[in-house]
């Protein structure tokens, strides 16, 4: 019944919930994928300072820069935590871990950034 729905209230559905509903109202249906999409990948945060992340963050740096299935033109707002930036207290081990590699890391971020580039047609603020 919701999937039914025009995009319209759909989306006007979608303000109001939080984030992780948005996320979870995805898995519904396609056509609820189709219509949250714009709502989730609105802002990104790509996040190199954290061990965690960053295979992470550089799997989406490749998505979007990929030709097929490309998630660059849902977002707005794309924010880079980059590792090379002078490091905060609690990032100081990454940091340092990075900076080794950092010739070799960079010129791969560089490279997967200007890439990404061309797909990001909706994007107000970096």
């Amino acid at each position: 019944m919701l999937d039914e729905l025009l995009p319209e209230l759909l989306q006007a559905i979608a303000s109001l919930l939080d984030f992780t509903d948005r996320k979870t109202l995805r898995l519904v249906c396609k056509s609820l994928n189709d219509g949250m999409t714009l709502f989730v990948l609105e802002t990104i945060s790509i996040n190199l300072n954290s061990c965690r992340t960053f295979d992470a963050s550089i799997l989406l740096l490749r998505a979007l820069g990929a030709p097929q299935n490309n998630p660059g033109k849902f977002i707005k707002y794309l924010r880079v935590h980059s590792s090379f930036d002078p490091p905060y207290e609690k990032y100081r081990h990454p940091w340092h871990r990075m900076t080794r590699k950092r010739s070799r890391v960079v010129s791969r971020i560089e490279k997967l950034i200007l890439k990404a580039i061309p797909s990001l047609i909706s994007l107000q603020s970096i």
